[in-house]
């Protein structure tokens, strides 16, 4: 059973201003786990959240990935055929959820000690601040035993858990009203946020991973001789290279060939490059679920109050790797206007402002929450952890 929302205290307000004396460690956990200090403008380390938290395994058991362990932490590049799976969306067999007592131990040691310079490597002297997946569903217990990892094992004087919405707004300027859509490896989401606050959040049925798998089957049909881990590289490459969204649903009617990674064999390419994107905006017809991109932001926005609709139109931030494919942007800009009535506008942009990464977005945001002269307000400190026990966290950060 999820948490009831709960209005926080105060408003995050983010700034510029570095407090120099105390370094916060801002940790993003998605698909990819993104690692480093407040006072850089990109994470120290960027690393597959499978492969982390493969590191508190038995490196030889069978199951695992080839690639994992703590030296694979430490090994660039990794390899092109490795796919990384969200820790909250991993196989039975591999997923070490939140709630488990050694997750964050499991987690985060090999990830501090290894990559954290030396001067600041001792952590327990470091406040955190945690951005967390929108679309994960998290339960009320599992967020109490985080805290409970954060204070007691890692012994951090403070921790701010803030949803990834908010802080891709805080990397956007922090506008009032706004409507962040993220779209990573693992999942989607729509989040209306009011003042710094979510205050609604939608799942959409589509993400780099149904992407993957769509052109996938599409790459199989078409070229029968593709399988296996070359049909795998073969539909990413596809999809981060190839692929772009058109101004409608449209057929592309030019067939090229495509090299494959060994360099020697090559397929044939033809409209998957139009097609696979159209799981976003038409997941019905893709076999990747119902709920597309722009009907995940209309209701999110029909969720809040009705006085916000306008205001919250006016700033639809799109976030996350998986929407990096070309005219994303612009397309949902457009499904957006055919399903608004006449004389209501959305205006979508990029929560990057292409200045950075869109898939750091939400680490700055966290980042500037960390420098916010209201951080100390914002977060949870270990005397009120000790005065109120880990349910502090629900009042407070969620």
């Amino acid at each position: 059973e999820l948490d009831p929302i709960a209005p926080p205290a105060f408003r995050p307000t983010p700034t510029m201003a570095v407090d120099t004396s105390t370094r916060t460690i801002v940790l993003d956990l998605g698909t990819r786990i993104k690692l480093g200090y407040a006072d850089k403008p990109s994470p120290t380390l960027t690393v597959p959240a499978l492969l982390a938290a493969a590191t508190s395994r038995d490196r030889h058991d069978p199951d695992l990935p080839l690639h994992s362990g703590v030296s694979a932490l430490l090994r660039a590049p990794f390899p092109r055929d490795y796919t990384p799976l969200s820790i909250f969306s991993t196989p039975p067999h591999l997923a070490l959820p939140i709630a488990t007592p050694d997750f964050l131990a499991s987690l985060l040691h090999p990830l501090y000690e290894s990559h954290l310079p030396a001067p600041i490597r001792s952590h327990k002297a470091s406040p955190l601040v945690l951005a967390l997946p929108d679309h994960a569903a998290v339960p009320r217990a599992a967020k109490e035993r985080l805290a409970q990892e954060l204070f007691e094992g890692f012994r951090h004087p403070s921790v701010l858990i803030a949803p990834r919405a908010p802080c891709v707004v805080a990397a956007a300027g922090s506008p009032e009203h706004a409507v962040v859509f993220h779209a990573g490896h693992s999942g989607a989401a729509a989040t209306a946020v009011f003042r710094g606050y979510p205050v609604a959040t939608v799942v959409a049925d589509a993400s780099g991973a149904a992407l993957d798998r769509c052109c996938a089957e599409r790459l199989a049909a078409a070229n029968p001789g593709l399988e296996g881990e070359a049909l795998a590289w073969a539909a990413r490459a596809v999809k981060e290279r190839e692929c772009y969204v058109g101004f409608t649903e449209e057929k592309s009617s030019e067939r090229t060939d495509f090299m494959l990674s060994d360099g020697n064999s090559s397929f044939r390419l033809g409209d998957e490059r139009v097609k696979v994107p159209e799981a976003f905006f038409n997941p019905a017809a893709a076999k990747t679920g119902t709920v597309s991109a722009q009907a995940a932001v209309l209701q999110a926005v029909k969720s809040a109050d009705r006085e916000l609709i306008r205001h919250l139109l006016k700033n639809v931030l799109v976030s996350g790797g998986a929407t990096k494919v070309r005219g994303f942007d612009y397309r949902l800009g457009f499904e957006l206007g055919r399903g608004l009535p006449k004389g209501v506008e959305a205006n979508v942009s990029d929560a990057s402002e292409g200045k950075r990464k869109r898939e750091d977005v939400a680490w700055y945001g966290a980042s500037l929450l960390a420098k916010s002269p209201n951080f100390s307000k914002l977060a949870v400190s270990a005397e009120e952890y000790e005065e109120h026990g880990p349910a502090v966290v629900m009042r407070k950060c969620f």
